[in-house]
């Protein structure tokens, strides 16, 4: 049964919240800024979320929009449905960077959060966009997951690959990209065939993890060649 709150519009298009992952359980419809969920019982509640082309929600663990975030956007042309139920985007460490991270987990989590429309995002496909201190040596890498939503660490790149071999050809998801660095995706080897770019946000200690998922997912499953380097 779906259930729509009433609120005065401040985005044209609702976003939809679901109780359960990949957009199944209760939904409910919001077109405005929640700061206190609790007000309606629905604090707590959410694991995945349906957006608009060109709207993001920012997701806060506290009332009146405080505590840990997360933002998920959709920058494709179409409606996009994407799943918050699991520990995005987690990756271990390694010898080069002696880096690792657990992820970000905002399943049954949500106690307020904004919405923006007309975003104007470039990157054609949905995308998680937290906080993430970058604290070991030298540059950040690009890191590719075999899942989408940042699931099943694959690999990383410090430099220009052209040639994924087996170990990774064919197997990317999504892929994580810190504030001051882009990638760009090749279908095939040897950078050709089909290419989409991905950018992280500028600003220092953030991280995007984008879905080859929307306008981009003849890129799913299909990446061959990357080229990576600083904006």
């Amino acid at each position: 049964m779906k259930n729509t709150t009433q609120q005065v519009n401040d985005i044209s298009d609702a976003v939809v919240f679901y109780v359960n992952a990949a957009g199944t359980g209760a939904s409910y419809s919001f077109t405005q800024d929640q700061s206190d969920l609790s007000a309606m019982g629905l604090e707590n509640m959410f694991s995945s979320v349906s957006l608009p082309p060109q709207t993001k929600v920012v997701m806060y663990s506290g009332a009146n929009y405080t505590g840990k975030t997360l933002t998920i956007g959709n920058g494709s042309s179409i409606p996009l449905t994407v799943d918050f139920s699991q520990t995005i985007g987690a990756f271990p460490g390694n010898i080069h960077t002696a880096f690792s991270w657990d992820g970000i987990n905002m399943n049954d989590q949500c106690y307020s959060f904004k919405l923006v429309d007309n975003i104007n995002e470039t990157c054609q496909c949905s995308f998680f966009e937290f906080t993430l201190k970058y604290d070991a040596y030298g540059d950040e890498p690009v890191i590719l997951y075999e899942n989408f939503n940042g699931g099943a660490y694959l690999t990383y790149f410090y430099a220009d690959d052209q040639n994924f071999g087996p170990e990774h050809n064919d197997r990317t998801s999504s892929l994580l990209v810190f504030g001051n660095e882009y990638a760009y995706l090749y279908q095939d080897n040897y950078y050709a065939g089909g290419v989409s770019a991905f950018e992280g946000t500028g600003v220092i200690d953030h991280a995007r993890i984008y879905n080859l998922d929307g306008d981009v997912s003849w890129l799913n499953d299909s990446a061959s060649s990357i080229k990576v380097g600083l904006k």
